[in-house]
């Protein structure tokens, strides 16, 4: 590869002195480097904003419900009551929920 990039740059055939060359070497291995860093950087940086950002979970499926009964032995008060009315709104973040009107 270092024979490659120094007759690419013409360097050889020029006559210039072996220091001139690992010196123009050095250089474009430098920026070849510098080039592969800035990718790699702003891959990293771009997979770190995607993953930090959480998604949307639901509950646990895995829970099972209990009855009405054993429900209502464990709570400490019960509202019962008469639904007059179901919306459906919006959230400031666009998600839909059911709001009930007794």
């Amino acid at each position: 590869m270092k024979v490659n990039i120094k007759k690419q740059l013409g360097v050889v055939s020029t006559g210039r002195s072996i220091d001139s060359i690992d010196l123009y070497y050095k250089i474009i291995l430098g920026v070849m480097e510098m080039i592969f860093f800035r990718k790699a950087m702003i891959l990293l940086t771009f997979i770190f904003i995607i993953g930090s950002f959480p998604s949307i979970t639901s509950a646990c499926s895995c829970a099972e419900l209990s009855s009405v009964e054993e429900a209502f032995e464990r709570s400490a008060a019960v509202f019962s009551g008469k639904v007059l009315d179901i919306k459906k709104k919006k959230s400031l973040k666009g998600y839909t929920y059911k709001s009930v009107l007794c």
